[in-house]
């Protein structure tokens, strides 16, 4: 069984594009989120490491921004 959590509205700033000064000046990206995972074990369990850590998802995301 899948659930899905959502982040709406994470602004993050990142440097994309294909001309030299997108590059390095980089700008501002709104982004929402769907992530399908299993949350089943969560009500089991009653414990949080198995639920979805928002924090996680959003550095997850802003890191990606990096590469």
């Amino acid at each position: 069984m899948s659930d899905c959590v959502f982040v709406k509205g994470l602004v993050l700033h990142a440097c994309h594009g294909v001309m030299q000064h997108e590059a390095g000046v980089g700008q501002m990206f709104r982004l929402d989120l769907k992530l399908v995972i299993d949350l089943a074990g969560a009500p089991r369990s009653d414990m949080l490491k198995h639920t979805a850590a928002y924090d996680m998802v959003v550095r997850t995301a802003s890191e990606g921004r990096r590469g």
